[in-house]
């Protein structure tokens, strides 16, 4: 787990519900979490290592046609075809990126299969959470086939039974081949990808202080995301809090940045 200094916010407010799912079984809950406080977390999957199998501490999960593969990942010369996958360059590749440069993705030859990442977070701010950052970077690891094109879109949960889709395209990448890929269909993540995307998430209920909540990047069922053989992966996420919609503690009336009292116990509609 590695904490990151804060990073600058998106300006962008997304307010109304977001859809509700309910696709599958609950999360099988991970025995640990990222601690979650003011100075916000940051994962970069570099811990993996260039050929780790398991997905780092075990805060994630990662799964495939509902096959958890959380700790079988596939490293880059393995040719994935449906699988969940350590990305990025290897000792001896073309890529110009270090090895020790990684991502966590997935990839299935199945049209619409489902296949998703999972993060597992605590609320240690000390107050519940009614917003946060997000930001997150797509990258685009293997491609089987170069008309092939896939994507993420952004889900939380409080309870990893129920999701809600984040209401907004800014929570949503996606990436399609181009016909430039290597051995095995490796192709070089660093140069064909998105970079920061998401923004600030709010929730449809608060977090209390102490309880978990999840966030997942959901890459089967996602609008045009009908096409296989193509790996994408996500990289350098970030979330932070946003104080300006920290709820105060019982009997403390906070002026958010915008000019408004918010009483103890209020929730935004």
């Amino acid at each position: 787990m590695r904490k990151a200094t804060r990073n600058s916010a998106k300006t962008t407010l997304l307010f109304g519900t977001s859809a509700l799912v309910m696709a599958g079984a609950a999360l099988a809950a991970p025995s640990a979490w990222y601690s979650f406080d003011d100075s916000g977390v940051f994962e970069d999957f570099d811990s993996m290592g260039e050929f780790g199998t398991s997905a780092p501490g075990e805060y994630w999960e990662v799964l495939v046609g509902g096959v958890d593969l959380t700790d079988s990942l596939t490293v880059p010369t393995g040719g994935a075809t449906t699988a969940a996958f350590n990305g990025g360059g290897w000792a001896g590749s073309a890529f110009t990126e270090p090895a020790s440069d990684r991502a966590l993705g997935v990839i299935a030859d199945t049209a619409g299969l489902d296949r998703s990442i999972t993060m597992r977070l605590r609320n240690d701010t000390g107050a519940p959470l009614t917003h946060i950052n997000v930001l997150w970077d797509l990258e685009r690891w293997i491609e089987h086939d170069s008309t092939s094109r896939g994507g993420f879109r952004l889900q939380y949960s409080t309870n990893g039974t129920r999701w809600r889709t984040a209401p907004n395209r800014t929570f949503r990448g996606r990436l399609r081949a181009n016909g430039d890929s290597g051995p095995n269909g490796w192709s070089d993540g660093n140069t064909r990808s998105q970079r920061d995307i998401g923004g600030i998430l709010e929730f449809r209920n608060s977090v209390d202080d102490g309880a978990d909540f999840y966030l997942r990047w959901e890459g089967g069922r996602i609008s045009r995301n009908r096409n296989a053989d193509i790996g994408l992966a996500i990289d350098n996420v970030r979330v932070d809090v946003v104080p300006a919609y920290l709820i105060p503690g019982p009997g403390v009336a906070a002026v958010c940045a915008f000019g408004f009292v918010m009483t103890p116990g209020r929730r935004r509609a």
